[in-house]
């Protein structure tokens, strides 16, 4: 594990790595798109309907792409638990509150998935739907593979629960 990530020198801060900018503009293009369709018409009601709804998804993916070059995302790893600060919002959680860290793996590509003891309602549904483990999860954007992360979790986990 590198000095960076040392648990015996807390807080460990991991730092978003790379840019949203081009998924930020994808989902912006795609949005406009979907209040095209849904302006135009020319699909009827399922048309208005797919396309508005289609235009607030990829409107919202667009917000969060933007606002997290102004505000990156930070995971802080503290005795008290863990805090993601995102690009709108922090989130908090006690090591207590965290039941187990699992490594997700989606169509091949790594996640830090977690099981904590409060789910938030809609997270552990979108969990339960996709038949992944746990009910909440972390973002995959720090220096630092999936894998590791959910290795130095558990480390934290064990040492500071």
């Amino acid at each position: 594990m590198s000095q960076a990530f040392d648990l015996d020198r807390p807080p460990v801060i991991l730092h978003q790595q790379g840019g949203a900018v081009v998924l930020a503009i994808a989902a912006l293009a795609f949005a406009g798109i979907g209040f095209w369709v849904a302006a135009s018409g020319a699909y009827g009601v399922r048309g208005v309907i797919a396309g508005v709804l289609g235009g607030v998804v990829f409107g919202w993916f667009a917000v969060l792409g933007f606002a997290a070059q102004l505000r990156p995302y930070v995971l802080i790893i503290e005795p008290a638990g863990l805090v993601l600060g995102g690009p709108l919002w922090n989130r908090h959680w006690a090591w207590s509150d965290i039941v187990d860290v699992n490594l997700v793996t989606v169509r091949g590509a790594g996640g830090v998935g977690m099981t904590t003891r409060s789910p938030n309602a809609l997270r552990s549904l979108l969990y339960r739907v996709l038949k992944l483990p746990g009910n909440d999860g972390l973002p995959t954007c720090f220096e630092i593979e999936p894998a590791e992360l959910v290795l130095l979790l558990k480390q934290a986990k064990a040492r500071w629960d």
